[in-house]
């Protein structure tokens, strides 16, 4: 098993797009199995500008076909987390998404119903009118043996 860990420790020190580069989708890295990606961020937005979006999750599929483990994802909202059900090894996966409105939220999770081989999944939200209908989509994951959900009703921001 081969294992990345990534620290950041700086709100925002990647810029927008920089996953795509990180894993190229040229290059493969087929040993890779887990993802550690850590940063703080304190009480700032969980989605800096380095939140993974379309093309980042893309790359990453490509380069990383075997991946199974993946904690502490910073999305940006969007259907993009779809395509994580090609990596068929994936069985555990811990989500965070920024602000967004309902709208954004609920096809975040409906994308995420697609990863139907999920094990192991907790999702962070920030959305003030989130309700427990809005999770209906993730009753299609029926291989989960563990999850969790957090909602932040409001965020607290540093200046």
């Amino acid at each position: 098993m081969v294992e990345l860990t990534l620290y950041f420790n700086t709100v925002g020190v990647l810029p927008a797009g920089v996953w795509q580069y990180v894993f190229p989708a040229g290059r493969k890295l087929p040993h890779l199995r887990d993802l550690n990606i850590y940063t703080y961020q304190g009480l700032a937005d969980p989605a800096p500008l380095s939140a993974w979006g379309e093309a980042d999750i893309s790359a990453l599929v490509s380069c990383c076909p075997n991946l199974r483990k993946i904690p502490y994802l910073t999305l940006q909202h969007g259907s993009h987390v779809s395509e994580l059900h090609k990596l068929t090894a994936l069985t555990s996966l811990d989500l965070t998404y920024g602000t967004g409105g309902v709208a954004a939220v609920e096809e975040s999770l409906k994308a995420l119903a697609d990863v139907t081989q999920l094990q192991k999944l907790n999702v962070s939200v920030v959305n003030q009118d989130l309700t427990v209908t809005n999770l209906l989509p993730l009753t299609s994951l029926t291989a989960l043996s563990g999850f969790g959900f957090s909602c932040m009703r409001t965020l607290m921001r540093t200046t």
